[in-house]
């Protein structure tokens, strides 16, 4: 993931700002690529924009403007667009059936852009869901989990910008109960 300064399709950027013992800062704006200046939201000390659409720029820049007219400089920051998903996957499971817990994990690669973060998750079911939700409330919060029976397992990840992505559903091949013998 590097030391780039990564950023999602859609951004929220906030800076902050002031006109250090001057009249005071009203108003600021934002640029992308610093083709055409757009206004910002000034609050308390921080300028902001919510959902900027970052997905070409290469850099992003904020300044100021004081009660008087004076106009801040800004500094332009060098960005990189993520907005591809992370791979998933289950790592772990069994090949064929066995009759010992299988220590499962959730493995989330990220090699073209910011890298995955720890925000990766499981869900386990008794029979094939055949597809993976896409509500990552749905999973539990977890790079791991033992498995002792029998079940389907989906994994969610994110990477450090917000792209989230599901496996698909993988049967864990577990088997511990023990044969019976009828008397008929």
């Amino acid at each position: 993931a590097g030391l780039a300064n990564y950023v999602s399709g859609l951004s929220n950027i906030s800076a902050p700002v002031n006109d250090n013992n001057g009249s005071g800062t009203t108003r600021c704006q934002y640029t992308l690529d610093e083709i055409s200046w757009t206004e910002a939201n000034y609050s308390s000390g921080t300028c902001s924009v919510s959902g900027a659409d970052t997905s070409a720029a290469s850099s992003v820049n904020i300044r100021t403007f004081d009660n008087v007219g004076n106009q801040g400089a800004g500094t332009a920051v060098a960005v990189v667009p993520d907005t591809a998903v992370p791979n998933v996957s289950i790592g772990g499971g069994p090949l064929n059936w066995q009759s010992v817990s299988a220590s499962l994990t959730v493995d989330c690669t990220d090699e073209t852009g910011s890298g995955c973060s720890s925000n990766v998750g499981y869900k386990l079911y008794d029979v094939n869901p055949e597809t993976c939700p896409t509500n990552l409330a749905d999973y539990a919060v977890g790079a791991s989990v033992a498995v002792s029976s029998h079940k389907w397992i989906c994994a969610y990840g994110q990477d450090n910008v917000g792209n989230k992505n599901t496996s698909g559903p993988a049967e864990v091949q577990v088997d511990q109960t023990l044969p019976t013998i009828t008397d008929d």
